[in-house]
């Protein structure tokens, strides 16, 4: 007899999530991608001087943003290789091997930007990513268990409206991921308030961006219409106001401009969404059925849920 499988996370998801939090680092470093060539001699040597020279915190945001940076890659790579296995002993000899792993890592990506016409490579930014990589491994070594039970119990929450609703996060999560591209870092607090003041400033510009949010949530309605809960369009549009605003203001951090209209227009969009598709959901007997099925799983405890 098969041994039960985990129900979701698991250490696959977990190393899904890191390498594509490996690939978020790179693409962040690296955009807008302006290369130009380079010997491999000199770019070692440069390397070498700005491992000796450049040392120090010029812009506290930036260092901040890479510790921040380093954090969710230390917590699931050690979560990939540690969820549900004992030995409290390994774990911690797992971290200890993976804090140089990690700082190799930020190195490797620091290295790759002396490549770039645009980018600065810099010593301080490898020390702010391997700290805070290893505040990730603390922070797992510390919670690991315990927030991947609570996210089990969250995934299969009867309130969470079963996989539908599981639908609904995993295209919020697209959603919002799409919205921050392309994900050009800024958080120099100048910028911010300048992003911030000057985000309704162009106003020939605000009916295309509120065109475009209202199509990207607009699915979220539709999705939303297939979760068996109750609140209608009302409902559905306080979602969409704290979905897409928290969206909107992600963007202040990626050199894009927030915006109001934005906001508006995306929280109507969710709540036509789910007022237009609920009576097709609701008259498509499959769809019940499944939903009932999806829901009394959901109701089991996380190692209930999984046959």
């Amino acid at each position: 007899m098969r041994e039960p499988v985990a129900p979701a996370p698991r250490r696959s998801h977990y190393a899904l999530l890191a390498l594509g939090f490996a690939a978020f680092t790179v693409y962040g470093s690296l955009v807008p991608f302006r290369f130009h060539a380079r010997g491999a001699s000199d770019a070692l040597d440069a390397f070498a001087w700005v491992l000796a020279n450049r040392v120090a915190v010029e812009a506290r945001g930036d260092a901040l943003a890479n510790v921040l940076l380093g954090v969710p890659l230390g917590f699931l790579a050690l979560a990939a290789l540690r969820a549900d296995r004992p030995g409290r002993l390994a774990t911690w000899l797992v971290a200890v091997a993976l804090l140089p792993l990690c700082t190799l890592f930020a190195a490797a990506v620091e290295f790759s930007q002396l490549f770039t016409l645009t980018r600065t490579c810099s010593a301080t930014d490898i020390v702010a990513q391997s700290l805070g990589s290893a505040l990730g491994l603390a922070a797992w070594l510390v919670a690991g268990g315990w927030v991947t039970r609570r996210l089990r119990a969250a995934w299969a929450d009867p309130r969470l409206g079963g996989r539908p609703g599981q639908r609904v996060v995993a295209y919020c999560f697209a959603a919002a991921l799409l919205q921050m591209m392309p994900l050009d870092i800024d958080t120099s607090p100048g910028d911010l308030y300048r992003r911030l003041r000057d985000g309704e400033a162009a106003a020939e510009q605000w009916a295309p961006s509120a065109v475009a949010v209202a199509a990207l949530f607009l699915p979220v309605g539709l999705l939303l219409a297939a979760v068996p809960s109750r609140g209608g369009g009302l409902g559905a549009f306080g979602l969409g106001l704290a979905l897409v605003a928290a969206t909107e203001a992600s963007q202040l951090v990626v050199s894009r401009h927030a915006r109001v209209s934005d906001v508006l227009a995306g929280a109507a969009a969710v709540a036509v969404g789910r007022v237009v598709a609920r009576p097709a959901w609701r008259r498509c007997r499959n769809f019940r059925q499944r939903c009932a099925k999806d829901t009394s799983i959901s109701r089991r405890t996380p190692s209930e849920a999984v046959s």
